[in-house]
């Protein structure tokens, strides 16, 4: 973690796959990287974004992965720059900067879609995105102010949760910055929203 913890000084960013039936490791390009990724491995075969030298600042906050029908892997990553999409393309990563948010959680759907979870950095509101296939564009369905209770004032986390009923699809907890490590009285706000009706407080 960097001289001030929790991945201050992190660096780069990495993808591979790990395959249950035989305990290994894969690259994107299918090199068998075996049942540890040792670091020259992790450089030379997972890392699809390089940060430059040791930053005294967290580069990357979030990383979210998925793939397309076709098998295409895709991440979603958050930079103090925003939301970035890099798609696995003739074989490399291709990098596109997609919103001016941070990436909460991306979700494949039944149908193979798409939808992603975002909030703007003062997380103020919550949006969702959603892309109906390969190469087509993200539309934005979804947005909402996000309420706050009882004094919090940052959502610590927010989700898609899996196999909800349609009221009930996003999660969130939230707390009071500079509370988090102080107050552990459990009066911190839990919601749930639907991306389908309006906020509901739990």
């Amino acid at each position: 973690g960097g001289p001030n913890g929790h991945n201050i000084g992190s660096r780069n960013a990495y993808y591979a796959v790990f395959l249950p039936e035989s305990g290994t490791w894969q690259s994107v390009d299918g090199t068998d990287l075996g049942r540890m990724i040792d670091l020259e491995e992790m450089e030379a075969h997972c890392a699809f974004l390089d940060t430059g030298p040791q930053p005294d600042h967290q580069q990357v906050t979030r990383i979210l992965t998925s793939w397309y029908a076709d098998g295409t892997p895709f991440v979603f990553y958050d930079t103090p720059q925003g939301c970035w999409q890099a798609t696995w393309r003739d074989g490399q990563w291709q990098h596109e900067n997609m919103w001016n948010l941070n990436g909460k959680d991306l979700e494949l759907m039944p149908d193979g879609s798409h939808r992603m979870l975002l909030a703007p950095p003062g997380q103020k509101s919550v949006l969702i995105y959603e892309q109906a296939a390969k190469g087509e564009a993200w539309v934005k369905t979804f947005e909402s102010e996000i309420p706050y209770d009882n004094g919090a004032d940052r959502t610590w986390s927010m989700g898609f949760l899996d196999h909800s009923r349609p009221e009930v699809d996003v999660l969130m907890s939230q707390l009071k910055r500079g509370e988090e490590k102080k107050d552990y009285t459990g009066s911190w706000p839990v919601w749930t929203m639907s991306s389908q009706a309006e906020t509901t407080a739990r």
